[in-house]
């Protein structure tokens, strides 16, 4: 071989070397101090790497799950709805009977249950819907009862519960706001039982 051949490749040689020790060092700078150290954090990238890929589910796997999952939750807030439904009838049975004593004989209200995005609490979205006053729409009570109305509605709504859930004090800001003498002492035999 020609001294000037070789000459040639010992320069292509060493600008190899040259550009991979650059490149080890640039590596370096990121992933370690040391060389050990950036081959050490290669290691780990590519054994996470291989436990992502090697989980052993397919896309379609991961999908069948998720479908199976999906149909679970859909029956189990179906059910829920369900029951939601009948305990819905029955409170508002209840408590329109408690809220006749509290000069809200004339109420209508309605407990208003429509399907929604499935979530942790179901696939429902319930909302208070009322009318104080006969011949006016429901609306929800959140936009349209005053703050007695509101008083005597969760006055009515303890009552109802309280065989279930007893609370020792409660206080009522304007319950007899806009009542006679006669409903004050019936909303007081209320609060008393």
């Amino acid at each position: 071989m020609p001294m000037e051949k070789l000459w040639k490749l010992t320069l292509s040689v060493c600008k190899n070397v040259e550009d991979r020790i650059l490149e080890l060092k640039q590596i370096c700078r990121k992933y370690g101090p040391t060389l050990v150290e950036a081959i050490a954090h290669s290691q780990r990238v590519q054994q996470e790497l291989a436990e992502l890929g090697d989980s052993g589910q397919s896309l379609e796997v991961l999908e069948q799950n998720y479908q199976a999952i999906q149909a679970e939750l859909l029956q189990a807030c179906a059910k829920l709805s369900e029951q939601r439904q009948q305990a819905a009838r029955q409170l508002e049975a209840l408590l329109l009977k408690e809220l006749k004593p509290l000069a809200m004989d004339k109420v209508q209200f309605k407990v208003d249950i429509t399907a929604s995005q499935p979530n942790a609490t179901g696939g429902d979205r319930i909302s208070f819907v009322f009318s104080p006053n006969p011949g006016e729409p429901l609306k929800p009570m959140t936009e349209i009862a005053s703050g007695g109305e509101m008083s005597r509605f969760l006055l009515a709504l303890k009552a109802c519960f309280s065989q279930v859930d007893s609370v020792g004090t409660m206080v009522f800001d304007e319950i007899d706001v806009g009542v006679s003498g006669r409903v004050t002492q019936r909303s007081q035999k209320s609060c008393i039982n």
